[in-house]
């Protein structure tokens, strides 16, 4: 498990431990567990998934252009604006 932030300009949407994020990469979809290398991808629009197992998804967000910085402990996603999925 690794902690997930989504943060927006209004604040800290989500803070959640988790066993896997998907997120929307400008390059293609990119699934982030725990101990990743450190980087900083450029996300687009789309659908960023949560998933509490391998199989399990948590929460869904639809989330706007930004970025995640990511390292093996957290995966902090900065975007302009996200709304969770019911």
């Amino acid at each position: 498990m690794f902690k997930v932030m989504i943060i927006t300009p209004s604040g800290v949407l989500l803070d959640e431990d988790v066993f896997m994020c998907v997120l929307p990469g400008e390059e293609g979809a990119l699934g982030v567990l725990e101990n990743h290398i450190p980087m900083v991808v450029a996300l687009k629009k789309g659908r960023l998934d949560l998933y509490k197992t391998s199989s399990e998804i948590l929460r869904q967000f639809d989330i706007e252009n930004g970025y995640a910085q990511i390292n093996k402990e957290s995966c902090f996603v900065y975007t302009e604006s996200a709304e969770s999925v019911a």
